[in-house]
């Protein structure tokens, strides 16, 4: 049973003709009401002031059929089209050259197609004599939401979430990392994990144009990119990131005088659609801007809350009166985080923010070159804080020994550097009163 729809009367009925179990759609809108495994249609039955938005909606409606796992047969004028959106991994097109259709060809593609169908729909059994039995506890498998968020932009939040959910998927975790942040994207740049259907834009745009997409066709690992990309001069970097390391982000084209806007509820189904795809953790880059529709919702969905603070007073004057607001409003609780906080002041900071710092993160003057290397790890020190940190709360395992001597070393000089440094514009302002 096929569903043909190509929006040429006669070529509709061209097709029925050989395959008579066959229902015909006469409109781009029927094409949401399909109930048989094969689909034949064309950019004749699409919609659109110009060529532009055509091929946009063809796009959407191959990745909702894929999504549906309805198989797609799909007639198109233009080569360049069919060029591009084989590179993106559909198949099923046909061209039309000079507005000859290569019935023969498009006979047998329909053919094969419907045997490939049927083939899928057996269901492949294997068959043992001594079944392992599988505890249920065994499979099921907690995802944890952190989310990271600074009152400010600069306060250190991408470096931390990128480095967090690095060492996450080093230990062995299943780790994603979400940006939100469509204005000053830095995952596409520190990685160089970037492609421009596999980003955050194309997810929010196909979710909110009414195509139901599958957001796992959105995400972007090591492996997805060097399958569909051949650029020689970042590869090396791609190859050295972990297995387990795939990020839901902007790609490096968009543009930041055109921000992204996206609904509340797009932002709610993100965090709850990666739930099902078995991570381990989600790591969420939160925007500083309490206004962005994915900043309270972010905090609302995840198991835990993150503020960067870094060691400028005014900075700490104004993430004290937004966390006292977002606290209030949400009922959330958020966790501290200590960046650039030189050790003189930590107590000065924990006292203004009421709060006891969770995390306490060494400037690390690597940063800037590593970056310009595509290497996202941090330097020594700030490795090891993390380390520490995530060994405490469970999720990785380092020998002890190297454990303590490192983290040792590290808390060593930053004590002499605050000693050298302290900082009085806290005191200035009366923060630590």
């Amino acid at each position: 049973m096929i569903t043909i729809a190509t929006g040429v009367p006669a070529l509709d009925h061209k097709i029925a003709e050989t395959f008579t179990e066959s229902t015909i759609l006469k409109t781009e809108d029927q094409l949401n009401t399909l109930h048989t495994p094969l689909v034949v249609w064309s950019y004749y039955l699409i919609n659109g002031r110009n060529n532009a938005q055509k091929k946009e909606r063809v796009r959407q409606w191959l990745v909702h059929f894929r999504q549906e796992k309805i198989t797609s047969v799909f007639l198109c004028p233009y080569e360049d089209w069919i060029y591009e959106l084989e590179k993106d991994g559909f198949t099923g097109l046909v061209p039309i050259t000079n507005n000859n259709v290569p019935i023969k060809r498009l006979f047998n593609i329909i053919e094969d197609s419907l045997k490939q169908t049927e083939r899928e729909a057996t269901p492949q059994l294997i068959f043992t004599d001594d079944p392992t039995e599988t505890k249920l506890e065994d499979t099921i498998q907690k995802t944890n939401v952190w989310a990271f968020w600074s009152a400010k932009p600069g306060m250190g939040v991408s470096t931390l979430t990128q480095s967090l959910a690095i060492e996450l998927a080093k230990a062995g975790h299943k780790t994603l990392l979400i940006e939100w942040d469509t204005t000053y994207p830095s995952v596409p740049f520190t990685f160089g994990l970037a492609d421009r259907t596999r980003c955050l834009e194309k997810w929010v745009m196909d979710v909110e144009s009414g195509v139901n997409p599958r957001i796992q066709d959105y995400l972007l690992n090591k492996e997805r990119w060097l399958s569909e990309h051949k650029d020689r001069g970042i590869r090396k970097a791609i190859q050295k990131l972990p297995d387990n390391f795939y990020v839901l982000a902007p790609s490096n084209e968009i543009k930041p005088w055109e921000p992204l806007t996206s609904k509340v509820g797009t932002i709610k189904k993100t965090l709850e659609d990666v739930k099902e795809l078995g991570f381990s953790m989600v790591i969420v880059d939160v925007p500083s801007e309490v206004t962005h529709s994915a900043t309270a919702v972010t905090f609302q969905k995840a198991d835990h809350s993150f503020v960067v603070v870094d060691g400028k007073g005014s900075h700490a004057v104004l993430t004290k009166m937004a966390v006292d607001f977002i606290e209030k409003e949400l009922g959330i609780s958020f966790h501290l985080v200590l960046n650039r906080v030189d050790e003189g002041e930590v107590k000065n900071i924990q006292k203004g923010m009421d709060k006891h710092a969770v995390l306490h993160i060494p400037f690390d003057t690597s940063l800037g070159k590593r970056s310009l290397e595509l290497n996202p790890s941090p330097g020594e020190e700030y490795r090891t804080v993390l380390i520490d940190f995530l060994r405490d709360e469970g999720f990785i395992q380092e020998p002890e020994k190297k454990r303590k001597w490192l983290g040792s070393k590290a808390m060593k000089k930053r004590k002499n550097k605050a000693e050298e440094k302290p900082n009085e514009l806290a005191a200035f302002l009366k923060f630590s009163s």
